[in-house]
């Protein structure tokens, strides 16, 4: 079970499904034998590669769109080349991922 978490980046439920099990079972699993689970941040960025996280928007005329939430890569070492100049850029504000 701790191969199916670690090495193939399952979820709870992936494991579950895959053992036709609950994904409380396999929760109180973890728990008794001691497997290391992985931060909630670092299982939210597997599932939006894999294009599991979606979400609803319904527009005012009505029309509801499903959206599906694309995990991206930060290049960090933009950060790292700090100027003065920065807290007027950094203060833009984003919406729904795009600098305004």
């Amino acid at each position: 079970m701790e191969m199916l978490d670690i090495e193939q980046k399952l979820s709870l439920q992936d494991t579950a499904d895959r053992y036709s099990c609950t994904r409380d079972l396999v929760y109180d699993l973890m728990k008794d034998y001691a497997i290391p689970r992985r931060s909630h941040s670092k299982a939210r960025r597997i599932v939006q590669r894999a294009g599991k996280v979606e979400y609803a928007v319904r527009w005012s005329s009505g029309k509801t769109r499903r959206i599906k939430q694309a995990g991206t890569d930060v290049n960090l070492s933009f950060l790292r080349e700090w100027s003065p100049e920065w807290p007027m850029c950094s203060g833009s504000s984003t919406r729904a991922g795009a600098f305004v």
